[in-house]
């Protein structure tokens, strides 16, 4: 039993030999697969350099143009020549003993598509700490909070209160993610927790043995996604609309149908507007629209 680990990369001198080498020495680790989306900066260079060493490192570039990490990660997963894959972004890394409880969880039971783990915070100053506190809520783990059984996941994920599923943690079959379709390139942002929904809802993953012991570290270095407001927005609201459109067309749990009209009611409320009576106005002008250009959603949901 081994393990593929995926890094797509774009610009992250910065980062990128940590990250390699904390995953490249790893227990049951065949190969980490370097993907480069056209860096501009040293990127490139420190991967060769280190590939010179390490003869499980594969480098490889998307010669296309810059396409982004979900473009990036299906180059590495239809290239991974492991049984299992997992993912690792460029600016964080492993723990050591990264995928011991996953290969014996996998071991044991045979039944299992994937499974999930704690990923703790790393910041790179205290002052990011108390501004990643205050969008984050938790300012010491990313993740799922509590366990949650693979029959529960997908409405727990769309719920909320208990965190979602890091990339960082994941580790999956790579037969079972072929069958659930990979990273979806048409959506601009979102990829990530578009996947993981989708496994949510197809698949068998269940949490890992201990979820209050961190596998992995996310770090917040002042350049994360999570400072820009606008793309965190616009990060809810494409895949809360392209999920809304599914379920338009699917005859899921009434439950499930009123989160996804929850969720994509509120993520059109998220860019631009600071205001809070602007905001609650936004919403209810936005669900009324919404109700009367989809009258089935009364079905769906109530």
């Amino acid at each position: 039993m081994n393990v593929s680990v995926i890094i797509p990369v774009y610009n992250g001198e910065k980062f990128i030999e940590q990250s390699i080498i904390s995953a490249i020495n790893q227990a049951y680790v065949y190969e980490v697969i370097v993907i480069d989306d056209n860096s501009n900066d040293q990127t490139l260079e420190i991967a060769i350099r280190l590939s010179l060493k390490y003869n499980n490192l594969v480098i490889l570039k998307n010669i296309t143009g810059v396409k982004g990490s979900a473009s990036a990660r299906n180059i590495g997963i239809k290239a991974a020549q492991s049984e299992f894959i997992a993912f690792l972004d460029a600016d964080d890394f492993y723990f050591k003993g990264r995928f011991v409880d996953e290969m014996n969880i996998f071991s044991n039971r045979q039944e299992v598509d994937g499974v999930y783990q704690s990923v703790s915070v790393h910041y790179k100053s205290p002052e990011l700490k108390e501004k990643y506190g205050i969008w984050q809520g938790s300012r010491d783990v990313v993740g799922m909070i509590k366990p949650v059984d693979a029959e529960k996941l997908f409405y727990s994920i769309l719920k909320g209160g208990n965190g979602w599923i890091h990339l960082n943690g994941f580790c999956i079959k790579k037969e079972s993610l072929l069958r659930v379709g990979l990273f979806d390139e048409e959506l601009i942002t979102a990829q990530d927790i578009d996947l993981i929904l989708r496994c949510a809802l197809q698949l068998n993953i269940i949490p890992g043995s201990n979820l209050d012991k961190f596998k992995a570290a996310r770090v917040i270095h002042g350049g994360n996604i999570i400072f820009d407001l606008e793309k965190v927005g616009l990060y809810r609201q494409v895949y809360s609309e392209k999920w809304f459109n599914l379920m338009l067309h699917s005859n899921w749990d009434k439950k499930i149908n009123y989160f996804l009209f929850r969720n994509y009611i509120i993520s059109q409320n998220l860019i631009g507007r600071d205001q809070r009576a602007k905001k609650y106005l936004f919403f209810l002008l936005n669900t009324i629209r919404t109700l009367i250009t989809n009258p089935t959603i009364f079905k769906k949901i109530f």
